[in-house]
């Protein structure tokens, strides 16, 4: 037998002694990994949902205000331009920022995506939400209240996620008379073996499976504090009505979005800003306008720190440093001289390239995403 059988010999042999040791320590292989925790074991307890959901929340802020997502619509609209180039070679220079490029030029395509990150990200934050609903009722350790407040929020983020994506990827829900043509692929369970291709509904089903799930949210709040922090940050049944009322505006549904609106006017608690504090209110660093119904809350490190906001893309801290967006001239041509929205923007000069030559030019930044602001 040469050297090369006897090795192949070995083997075999070898393999089979520890498949059948194997077979007769199923319990020991059974045990869960010391440095980690499997979704099972984490779900099992109210605590390890809750934490679930936090974490979902987490990643439902880092999603929207993603430069990608955050700039998208007013990008579209033409609500905003690109700052100059700050220093080096290309001082004063305009340039489209590349994390937007393919869609600004509308050579945005499916296998190189300026936004494969956002799609994939929200199809995660779904992914948990529904995680979270197939265990909440399994939950021994907790009371119906609880429950129910858990399968409300998470019931919401789930359709929360689906409508922002229907806004990217759908046609406008007037562009078939009957809503017939594409909408999304509606994630109601989450993937557990092998990989799965569900087709896309119509956009009427969608907005049909939307609607579904912020009215079952509705009807399951009761109002029991889950998480830590400004309840502004976390879905609740008023702000859920809110977003209800906001989908029946894009389905074109004014009876019910008029209703739900003034549910929410009636029932909040939340009156508009005064416009003598508005300007105020707007430049605040770490609170809320005093009228807003939710406010994802950035995150932060136990200092205190700020982890990310949308100062990143908004932001102004010198004229050698800010950031890539501001307000374009024609949104701020669009205002009267007394239009209190004319008032939201700091304007200053920067250098920018005219002709080969450096002039100062007027850029305005927005005055609410600055010094560490909320989001």
């Amino acid at each position: 037998m040469t050297q090369t059988k006897q090795l192949k010999q070995f083997s075999k042999h070898t393999l089979i002694a520890l498949l059948l040791t194997c077979f007769n320590c199923s319990s020991f292989l059974e045990q869960e990994p010391g440095s980690q925790t499997s979704i099972t074991e984490l779900l099992d307890t109210t605590d390890g949902v809750v934490t679930a959901l936090n974490g979902a929340y987490h990643d439902l802020e880092a999603n929207v205000r993603g430069e990608r997502y955050a700039t998208y619509a007013d990008m579209q609209a033409g609500n905003i331009t690109f700052t100059p180039t700050e220093t080096g070679n290309n001082t004063g220079q305009i340039t489209v920022p590349f994390n937007i490029e393919n869609v600004y030029n509308f050579t945005d395509l499916a296998d190189d995506s300026n936004l494969d990150g956002f799609y994939d990200d929200s199809y995660d934050i779904i992914n948990q939400a529904n995680l979270i609903l197939e265990y909440v009722d399994a939950l021994t350790d907790s009371n119906e209240n609880i429950k129910n407040q858990i399968r409300a929020e998470a019931l919401t983020i789930r359709a929360y996620v689906h409508f922002i994506l229907s806004q990217v990827y759908a046609q406008n829900y007037g562009f078939t008379a009957d809503a017939s043509h594409l909408g999304l692929v509606y994630s109601k369970t989450t993937l557990t073996n092998g990989i799965t291709y569900p087709s896309r509904e119509t956009l009427a089903t969608t907005y049909d499976l939307i609607i579904d799930d912020l009215t079952s949210a509705i009807n399951n709040y009761s109002n029991t504090l889950l998480l830590d922090g400004p309840t502004y940050s976390y879905f609740n049944k008023i702000s859920t009505q809110a977003l209800l009322a906001r989908v029946y505006v894009s389905k074109y549904d004014w009876q019910n979005a008029y209703d739900l609106a003034n549910e929410v006017i009636l029932n909040s608690g939340k009156t508009l800003t005064p416009s003598e504090d508005y300007i105020a209110e707007w430049k605040k660093t770490d609170l809320p306008i005093s009228e807003v119904l939710l406010e994802f809350s950035i995150p932060r490190d136990t200092g205190g720190t700020v982890g990310g906001s949308l100062s990143s893309s908004y932001g102004f801290t010198s004229t050698a440093d800010y950031a890539d967006y501001v307000a374009s001239e024609d949104l701020l041509n669009l205002f009267e001289t007394n239009d209190l929205r004319g008032q939201l923007f700091l304007e200053t000069n920067l250098p920018t390239l005219i002709d080969g030559e450096l002039e100062d030019r007027p850029y305005y930044f927005t005055k609410k995403f600055q010094d560490n602001p909320a989001l």
